[in-house]
């Protein structure tokens, strides 16, 4: 008697079963994976917010000048600029440095698209919003010499519904990620 071997193969029932489960696995994995990305990204955008606010302190100490970090509201950017030690009395006035070029912007920081800034107050400014000779909607925190700040602190949030806060110590002008919700 001579056995006949069988060619097996998958048959429909099991392919339409293995592309049920790869398709339910699918639909938990990519929007878990999604969100993973928003909140890394956001993650991203607010360590290099508080970086910038760093950089604006050691800009200050480096230059023994005061370093102003400007926040437009209206753009959603951050500029940085340290302030230049007074001009010479002694050159020639066409020599002299102009006011206007007192002080240096060394760093110009925007937002990702998908992020905002609300709850900009100084602690240095009761009324929560300190505007210059710009316009409203621009606030300026400053960095001295001595490592000090104004102190101040802030909120960004992302349309994914992520919120970090970010504060700004008077006395050390150290820069620090909070959570906004803790009490």
């Amino acid at each position: 008697m001579t056995l006949r071997r069988r060619n097996r193969g998958f048959t429909l029932i099991e392919l339409i079963t293995v592309i049920i489960i790869i398709a339910v696995i699918s639909s938990i994995a990519v929007p878990s994976y999604a969100r993973f990305l928003a909140r890394a990204e956001f993650d991203k955008n607010v360590r290099k917010t508080a970086a910038m606010l760093a950089f604006a302190r050691e800009s200050a100490i480096q230059a023994a000048a005061d370093a102003i970090v400007r926040f437009d509201a209206q753009t959603e950017t951050f500029h940085t600029a340290v302030d230049r030690q007074q001009p010479q009395t002694d050159l020639p006035v066409a020599m002299q440095e102009t006011p206007e070029s007192n002080s240096q912007d060394v760093r110009t920081f925007n937002l990702s698209e998908d992020m905002s800034v609300s709850d900009f107050h100084l602690f240095s400014d009761p009324n929560g919003l300190q505007s210059n000779a710009t316009g409203a909607g621009i606030s300026e925190l400053r960095f001295h010499e001595d490592g000090s700040a104004d102190g101040g602190q802030f909120v960004l949030h992302s349309i994914h519904g992520y919120a970090a806060g970010i504060e700004v110590s008077q006395l050390t002008g150290k820069v620090t990620i909070v959570d906004p919700n803790a009490s």
